[in-house]
């Protein structure tokens, strides 16, 4: 791949190319200032060998296998062994969990791609190989009857099979550990794409039987030399041996695990031992740990491995208690008349999936990018669900009831099962971002609505910055976003995908004639009328689609909330002014204000930064509790700061709700945190605090009390029965004055309410104003 010369000789060219000058060269950028190109790593510390293994088949075309091949001569000697071993290494694996890749090199007929070319490179231009739509470059007939188990990854131009195609990726969202490289030439690609896995994180294992050396001499020095630089060399049978033994044990432990999930999701009996514990959820969790631990203990040959999993596992559980601590406590509510009022759901409460009848259709499904619009997207299924009514005529009976939305986070357990869900809803409810429109699991999902007949409805999200879509090109935008490597992946699942079909069809959506609904989430009260506006167009883009025994209407109830500040609050949001911190809000306050009793008032919160402080005194000092949303980031926003500040000194009940899973709570619990605080914020923070004679003793003795209570977290993006025992959890925290002067918590022992005396009334009398002062 390069010229070799002597130090004099490259000295003298040199010099010849770029005569000596007087003044010094001058670089043109500042290093300085430049930042490092981005690099992601696999993450394999602590994983098994071979836990997930990837087969990377490099050079698998005529010009290099076929005896008639351009550059057949280059590997004739070993060509017939190593394609033999090849398919043997196929037959062995086909079964088992392995991807199996295959990277072809292709070029133009001009080889426009190849700027001044040497070495190999030079020497396929000159021969002419590897031509696109000629046959020297199509992929050998021995692999091509492998079928779809080989997946073909185009983009390859050079020597590295990472560079100009999306292999990093595709390994990197598979939790690949493992790379097996085989095929030709061993000096070039297979050396150079194995470096490059190497780099990248992933465990490397080379073939000395299973890739074609230019040489016999050549094979021998690269296995011996070479490759133990950075991979493990080994032989087709011992590899194969290998990772057989590996997804055998990886199938023991996912035999285990659906063991395990079996076992939890069983009827947990009431054992007499447990019957006088204070708290029902206490006792599920206790009860289900307990069962889990026994179970384990009883299959002691997969204690090892489960030991390996435990975070995995961790989460798991995790999940499947907070399931089972929320149908447990809807039990005890309904069983309990004198606590089902305070935490009942309302009239327009909304059904979880699994409750709604199967016969129901599903009216849309909702297409969207987590990242930029996954909050708002759980906001708009739950506010649809109390909207839209269906009814199913089956003949001599009838089903009624709330439709089914498809929403990812809620439905999909295979990423493969995707589409399906598309061809199968009535409509499709894109909301509109900037990073949408050009991921490719979005664009899968509109090309495939298109071209089935299922209208699309755009929703276009305000302030995430959509609005620069309608005055791009969007055929250059599509360029900039989606390159050719990313695009053929995406014929993959929808082959009739073109470019300009995906142009048109954004054109059609975004285009002035079209209808559309634009959601801000920065202006509430304007929230629940754009939810009628799209209820009202899904049963006008559904009509016919539908079958004739479906009808679709609008719910006789009126589900608008108080979006707006009226009389007391149950709770005020503090958070931070931003995209994703006002659609958590409107998620939480939704949810919030269905379960509370509307007599102790509704969630407030504000959408965008206040316009005096005064009126955020004013608004704190009709709020009854106080959540925090946090993020790594909240306490360092001076105005989150200013009003926790406040809410710690009016003495009322404030609940720390983390709504990002990795929230490090150990780094803002410890002495370390406070002692550097003051030179950790920004200037302009520090500048505020001084301004409005905020002190820094206040800032942390108010945070330390932040932390003293129990944090009680809100996923954004998790399932919908997770959400609502994390919101019976915040709710069951809240406190409420009564009459004679207690608290009447939500928090249960048994059925039991309790009231706490009132003991902070000198502090709230103190208002944070005077006390900042």
């Amino acid at each position: 791949y390069s010229e070799v010369s002597t130090t004099d000789a490259v000295i003298s060219k040199v010099l010849a190319a770029m005569p000596r000058s007087h003044v010094a060269a001058q670089l043109h950028s500042d290093v300085a200032a430049m930042q490092p190109s981005a690099f992601l790593q696999a993450d394999v510390a602590g994983a098994d060998v071979f836990a997930r293994t990837a087969v990377i088949m490099i050079g698998y075309q005529k010009d290099y296998f076929d005896p008639n091949g351009k550059l057949h001569a280059v590997i004739e000697a070993s060509a017939s062994a190593v394609l033999a071993n090849t398919l043997k290494l196929f037959t062995a694996l086909e079964a088992t969990s392995t991807i199996f890749i295959e990277t072809p090199i292709l070029f133009t007929k001009d080889y426009r791609e190849l700027i001044e070319p040497s070495g190999i490179l030079k020497v396929i231009k000159d021969v002419q190989a590897f031509q696109a739509g000629e046959a020297g470059a199509e992929t050998i007939p021995e692999v091509q009857a492998l079928g779809s188990r080989v997946l073909q990854i185009p983009g390859k131009r050079g020597l590295n099979a990472f560079t100009g195609t999306c292999l990093a990726d595709l390994l990197l969202a598979e939790r690949v550990t493992d790379v097996i490289l085989c095929g030709a030439v061993t000096s070039v690609c297979i050396d150079s794409t194995g470096r490059a896995a190497h780099e990248r994180g992933f465990r490397v294992h080379q073939l000395s039987d299973c890739s074609c050396g230019r040489t016999q001499l050549e094979q021998e020095q690269f296995c011996k030399e070479v490759f133990p630089l950075y991979s493990e060399v080994s032989t087709t049978d011992a590899v194969i041996s290998k990772v057989l033994a590996a997804d055998a044990k990886n199938g023991v432990l996912q035999s285990a695990k659906k063991s395990l999930t079996s076992l939890m999701g069983n009827a947990l009996p009431l054992k007499e031992s447990e019957e006088n514990l204070e708290d029902l959820e206490t006792f599920m969790q206790l009860c289900t740990v307990s069962r889990v631990w026994k179970w384990l203990a009883a299959n002691p040959s997969f204690m090892p491995e489960f030991k390996d999993m435990q975070d995995e596992l961790h989460v798991q559980i995790h999940h499947k208690l907070m399931d089972c601590a929320a149908e447990s406590s809807r039990q005890h509510v309904l069983a309990n008349p004198s606590t089902a009022k305070a935490l009942s759901r309302t009239s327009h409460a909304v059904p979880f999936d699994d409750e709604i009848d199967e016969a129901l259709p599903c009216i849309t499904f909702i297409s969207h990018g987590k990242a930029e619009a996954g909050t708002i997207a759980r906001l708009i299924k739950d506010q649809l669900k109390k909207r839209l009514w269906s009814n199913v005529d089956l003949g001599q009976s009838s089903v009624a009831g709330a439709p089914h939305i498809f929403l990812d986070s809620d439905n999909i357990e295979s990423l493969s099962e995707l589409l399906n869900h598309v061809r199968m809803s009535a409509s499709i409810t894109l909301l509109v971002t900037p990073g949408a429109l050009f991921r490719p699991w979005v664009m899968c999902e509109y090309v495939t609505a298109t071209l089935h007949g299922i209208p699309l409805v755009p929703v276009i999200i305000d302030k995430s910055g959509a609005d620069f879509l309608r005055v791009k090109d969007m055929k250059e935008l599509l360029d900039e976003n989606v390159d050719e490597s990313e695009f053929a992946l995406i014929k993959q699942y929808c082959p009739q995908a073109t470019r300009e079909l995906v142009v048109q069809i954004i054109k059609e959506m975004l285009s002035p004639s079209s209808t559309q609904i634009h959601l801000n989430v920065f202006q509430a009260s304007e929230i629940p009328k754009k939810h009628d506006e799209l209820a009202k167009l899904l049963i006008s883009r559904t009509r016919n689609v539908l079958p004739e025994n479906v009808k679709l209407s609008l719910t006789s109830l009126n589900p608008t909330m108080q979006w707006t500040a009226q009389g007391a609050h149950s709770s005020f949001i503090i958070c931070r002014h931003d995209l994703e911190g006002n659609s958590l809000c409107a998620v939480i306050k939704a949810q919030l204000d269905d379960k509370i009793e509307r007599t102790h008032g509704t969630t407030f919160y504000y959408t965008s930064r206040p316009n005096s402080w005064q009126d955020v005194t004013d608004q704190m000092s009709l709020a009854k509790n106080f959540l925090v949303l946090l993020d790594n980031e909240s306490l360092y926003d001076p105005l989150v700061v200013r009003e926790i500040v406040c809410a710690h000194f009016s003495g009322k009940r404030i609940i720390p709700v983390p709504v990002v899973s990795n929230f490090n709570i150990r780094k803002f619990c410890s002495n370390e945190f406070y002692f550097a605080y003051s030179d950790d914020i920004s200037e302009e923070a520090r500048h505020y605090f001084q301004q409005e004679r905020i002190r820094m003793l206040d800032i942390c003795t108010a945070m330390k009390g932040l932390f003293d209570m129990v944090v009680q977290p809100f996923y954004p993006h998790s399932s919908e029965r997770v959400q609502h025992s994390q919101i019976h959890g915040i709710s069951k925290r809240f406190t409420f004055q009564i009459e004679d002067g207690t608290f009447r918590s939500l928090m249960r022992r048994g059925s039991t309410l309790l009231n706490v005396p009132h003991s902070s009334t000198k502090r709230e009398e103190a208002w944070p104003v005077e006390a900042l002062g």
